[in-house]
């Protein structure tokens, strides 16, 4: 996995996916360590609990916060672990009917397929009907708005390793991020007190 690994962004660890990728028969055994460290042990390495996250210009000219979109970006071998660990428990572990009719999130699933299935419904109904109506619903920043408990509720419920259970409840738990903007790396957020803040809702993604 390590020698196919794209060159994308490094995490705040800085380990960049050139080295992961030109050096991957000598780090291999040491990566698959430290993978199954944490899985074993039910442990996540700091950094790997950190995100950064790069505001990115959705407009040639951003004038305020809502002209950006926030980029979260996760250290690569966190992105590596994430992978193995749904490739070879998550997926197996849902009952296929869950994601019969998902396409996001899926090896298979684009917006493409979704729109090509949605347009088959629509022209096959309009076969045997003179109108089609469709009820089209935009769940606004959905993914900022998972309930960490619910979805570690939920989580229990498939037949998942312990360790793998921990993991994901310290992940969910203890996540910061710390913004990029340039060169320059902030700290972790913080509250009004000076401590960590964690983020109780909402799945990171787009790295």
């Amino acid at each position: 996995m390590l020698s196919k690994m794209k060159l994308t962004a490094s995490g705040c660890d800085g380990i960049p996916a050139w080295l992961l990728r030109e050096c991957s028969y000598e780090l291999a055994d040491i990566v698959a360590h430290i993978v199954n460290c944490s899985v074993i042990s039910g442990t996540v390495p700091s950094y790997w609990l950190n995100a950064l996250v790069t505001p990115v210009p959705k407009v040639p000219k951003p004038t305020g916060f809502s002209d950006y979109r926030p980029i979260s970006v996760t250290p690569l071998i966190s992105r590596l672990t994430e992978k193995i660990i749904v490739r070879r428990w998550i997926l197996p572990s849902v009952p296929p009917d869950m994601l019969r009719d998902q396409y996001a999130f899926k090896p298979t699933g684009s917006t493409t397929a979704a729109l090509t299935y949605f347009m088959h419904q629509v022209t096959s109904l309009l076969e045997k009907n003179n109108y089609v109506r469709c009820l089209l619903i935009d769940f606004s920043k959905a993914s900022d708005k998972v309930d960490h408990i619910i979805l570690v509720q939920k989580l229990k419920a498939l037949d998942l390793p312990l360790g793998w259970l921990a993991i994901s409840g310290l992940a969910l738990a203890m996540f910061s991020m710390s913004t990029k903007f340039g060169v320059s790396i902030s700290t972790r957020y913080k509250n009004m007190k000076g401590e960590i803040k964690y983020q109780n809702f909402g799945v990171f993604w787009g790295s």
